[in-house]
């Protein structure tokens, strides 16, 4: 890497429109898979930054595919494949965002219901009444994920996007405990 001090790996947006089942776009195992694929090709661990998303994803799912399986599961149709049109069954919002109307029961839901993936790392909630999978990073998801500076020696953190994990900033704090709980002590004189 002659020509840049670091690369920022945009270790979220891993489930997007053009995707055909349900996964997590920033989680644990994905973000690895990411990193490892940049290792590999010649990139030195300390020259990566490990990135967070502060904010919430949804895809809508075929009615009831995800009764026995939520994760893996088939989504609608969300991006034309011939055109590339975007068939608006996914959206996102920050946290500093007012929810859309039409997502609020599903989303409190999400909130309350939710659960983390202990096998692909990241949080998710599927609402069986209105077919929707909902993906976003929380503050113990965070800590969880972050690991992976540790374990693969990475040379930092950033988040997409500051502002969107307003007003009570918990995602922000999370990374910020982990960051200041990996820290090494200087021995300055």
């Amino acid at each position: 890497m002659e020509s840049v001090d670091f690369l920022k790996v945009m270790t979220y947006e891993m489930m997007n429109r053009r995707d055909t089942i349900t996964k997590h776009h920033a989680g644990k195992v994905g973000s690895r898979e990411s990193l490892h694929n940049y290792i590999k090709n010649g990139v030195r661990p300390d020259d990566l930054n490990l990135g967070f998303a502060f904010y919430t994803k949804f895809y809508r799912t075929e009615r009831h595919a995800c009764v026995q399986s939520p994760i893996g599961c088939s989504t609608l149709l969300m991006e034309d494949p011939r055109t590339g049109v975007d068939m608006e069954h996914t959206g996102a919002f920050a946290w500093a965002d007012d929810v859309p109307a039409e997502m609020q029961a599903s989303f409190y839901k999400a909130l309350r219901e939710g659960q983390y993936d202990n096998i692909g790392g990241g949080y998710y909630y599927w609402d069986a009444d209105q077919d929707i999978w909902w993906s976003h990073e929380t503050p113990s998801s965070i800590e969880d994920k972050f690991g992976l500076v540790r374990e693969l020696g990475l040379g930092g953190v950033f988040a997409w996007e500051l502002g969107a994990d307003g007003p009570e900033y918990s995602r922000l704090a999370a990374l910020n405990a982990a960051v200041g709980g990996s820290r090494r002590k200087k021995d300055e004189l």
